[in-house]
């Protein structure tokens, strides 16, 4: 995979990918254009006038696909195939489909403790900001818990049934911009 800088497991079951260079800068830099609307969406669902498009459809599914989403797209997949070959050989070469989304976080907000139940797989890719991290419960000790910093161009991946939340942005006064995208396999899954 082109730009990749490393990857490691973070916790059990989470691999971190970290994409880096000026491709990756320009990348992410198209990527918050390309989440841009001209219309205000409402405070409720995190701020201004980035695109927060609900689980409902994939961004990756736009025909056709802006370049910055192109981009991340070509490392994305290969970056799924490495998971799944490493934590879940029994999901490769299924067929999968995909919903995402864009979080954008205001200094101090964050997400509660939540968890995709139902999806085998999660992924999330950091676009912009550094203020948060992501913290994951261990599965088999859920009094023990894994802090992942989130700064841009890293891509995690992980079950969707671990519990996870996003802490609030308590970094420099800049939101914090980020991809999740839901995998579910299988020829009858529901999209």
């Amino acid at each position: 995979m082109r730009d990749l800088a490393g990857y490691a497991d973070a916790a059990p079951g989470v691999t971190m990918f970290d994409f880096t260079g000026g491709r990756i800068a320009a990348m992410n830099d198209m990527i918050l254009e390309e989440m841009r609307t001209s219309d205000p969406t409402p405070a409720a669902r995190y701020g201004d006038d980035i695109l927060n498009r609900r689980a409902t459809e994939c961004l990756f599914d736009r025909d056709p696909l802006p370049p910055g989403l192109a981009g991340l797209a070509a490392r994305l997949y290969p970056a799924l195939a490495a998971y799944l070959g490493r934590h879940r050989p029994d999901l490769v070469g299924l067929p999968y489909r995909h919903r995402s989304w864009c979080n954008h976080f205001k200094p101090n907000e964050g997400v509660p403790w939540h968890d995709h139940r139902g999806t085998p797989v999660v992924a999330v890719y950091s676009v912009k900001g550094t203020g948060g991290d992501l913290i994951v419960q261990s599965p088999d000790k859920p009094h023990r818990c894994h802090r992942i910093e989130t700064p841009p161009g890293r891509m995690i991946f992980m079950p969707g049934s671990l519990r996870h939340c996003a802490t609030p942005n308590f970094g420099p006064a800049e939101t914090r911009v980020s991809l999740p995208v839901n995998f579910s396999f299988g020829p009858h899954e529901r999209p």
